[in-house]
């Protein structure tokens, strides 16, 4: 092991000026820490686009979680990260179009309280999409009268 003069560092450990105070989180124990939007579209061999959807999370105040850039494609483990992550985020962005596993996320966030927003409108809308869910137009992302959703009153 190399020796090192009096008061240097070796490459990669941060001098004392440079640690976290006591208490105060780093940048990526901030990050960690601020509120998500749950990213709800295709993700394996049709992708969607998600710049509207980071458009309409940055107009939230939140982050997009995707898990195509969090979770593996693989059974149990990335169901079971998809429904933490659902549960811990503020609410859920869906861009369609999606497949089975975007439908069952749309119903899990709809039964645990989740906002949801979709962009556009869902291909072959049926009426399970229509109980708790917000319509957003694509461009300006404000409400679309003619596919506001039921909204149940509990």
């Amino acid at each position: 092991m190399a020796a090192f003069a009096a008061g240097a560092n070796p490459v990669g450990v941060p001098s004392p000026a440079k640690q976290p105070r006591p208490g105060k989180p780093t940048l990526f124990e901030s990050r960690l820490r601020m509120k998500y939007a749950y990213y709800c579209a295709k993700c394996k061999s049709e992708q969607t686009d998600p710049g509207v959807a980071q458009c309409l999370a940055r107009s939230l105040g939140l982050l997009l979680w995707n898990p195509k850039d969090r979770v593996t494609c693989d059974f149990p483990t990335g169901a079971f990260a998809c429904r933490e992550a659902i549960d811990q985020a503020a609410c859920v962005i869906c861009q369609p179009p999606i497949g089975n596993d975007c439908s069952w996320e749309l119903g899990y966030a709809v039964g645990v309280g989740k906002d949801i927003y979709v962009i556009g409108s869902l291909e072959n809308d049926d009426w399970m999409t229509k109980i708790g869910v917000l319509y957003l137009d694509p461009r300006s992302l404000t409400i679309t009268p003619h596919l506001v959703a039921v909204r149940e009153e509990v």
